[in-house]
């Protein structure tokens, strides 16, 4: 149910609910309309106008001072009044019910779609700084190819590989990748984090290993596609040519633009 709050150019507000906690996000509907968000939830049900609150009614005192000229007393209301300029000035009298509620899934989290709404207001994703940062990315992601969003998705390669380009990647964002993706390259995300891991395991085995323990669960967890990729991978960078570090440069992890 559409809010009545209106943006400077009455284009209607909508409220929606995000992941478990309920985060609330208030969006212009109009920045949805570039996405295939409604093919996927359906147009906003319109909402009958909330009634206004009826101030109770105040005693009335006989007049000490003699009627004006037109014979009418007028009462004392307290009230108040929008300047007409101004309209993105948004009185919300009652708080209306969400117009869409967006869990059950890894990618409703309140980080993952601050960035998706961010995006969508022309603002770049951020480079991470932490690993749980690159993982709100990777939600990012995932966001952007359910609602066909593909210039995200390259925007969130773009933000990974200026990480990695500092920092080794783990094997646990690869786990958590396939967690997530499942065994498979078919995701570009998932295609460039192969990639670079492969690098990474190629450039020094010994110490890679040494400090990603984890890659003992992965290799008894029988995901074999990833596991023949990464080695794949590694494989591309001990030829006589090495392919360069993934993370400067664009290669095939990019969707053309529509």
């Amino acid at each position: 149910m559409p809010s009545q709050a209106k943006s400077n150019y009455e284009t209607p507000i909508i409220k929606i609910l995000v992941g478990d906690e309920e985060a609330e996000f208030k969006i212009n509907i109009g920045l949805l309309e570039s996405t295939s968000f409604f093919d996927q939830h359906g147009r906003p049900q319109p909402r009958a106008p909330a009634p206004v609150p009826q101030a109770p009614p105040t005693p009335r005192q006989e007049p000490t001072t003699p009627p004006n000229q037109s014979g009418l007393f007028f009462d004392n209301v307290s009230d108040y009044t929008v300047d007409s300029d101004d309209d993105a000035v948004t009185i919300d009298l009652t708080d209306p019910d969400a117009d869409y509620e967006l869990k059950d899934k890894f990618y409703y989290s309140r980080d993952a779609f601050n960035i998706f709404v961010r995006h969508l207001n022309d603002a770049l994703p951020i480079a991470p700084k932490s690993q749980e940062e690159c993982w709100s990315l990777f939600r990012a992601y995932a966001l952007a190819q359910h609602y066909n969003v593909e210039e995200l998705q390259n925007k969130v390669i773009d933000a990974l590989q200026k990480f990695y380009a500092l920092n080794t990647i783990p094997i646990t964002d690869v786990i958590y990748a396939v967690q997530h993706w499942g065994d498979s390259v078919d995701s570009f995300l998932m295609a460039y984090l192969v990639a670079q891991t492969g690098y990474e395991m190629a450039s020094d085995w010994a110490k890679y290993r040494g400090e990603n323990k984890e890659l003992v669960a992965l290799f008894q967890s029988g995901h074999k596609v990833i596991l023949e990729e990464l080695f794949r991978a590694a494989m591309d960078h001990t030829k006589p040519n090495p392919s360069a570090d993934p993370a400067k440069h664009k290669r095939n992890w990019r969707l053309q633009p529509l």
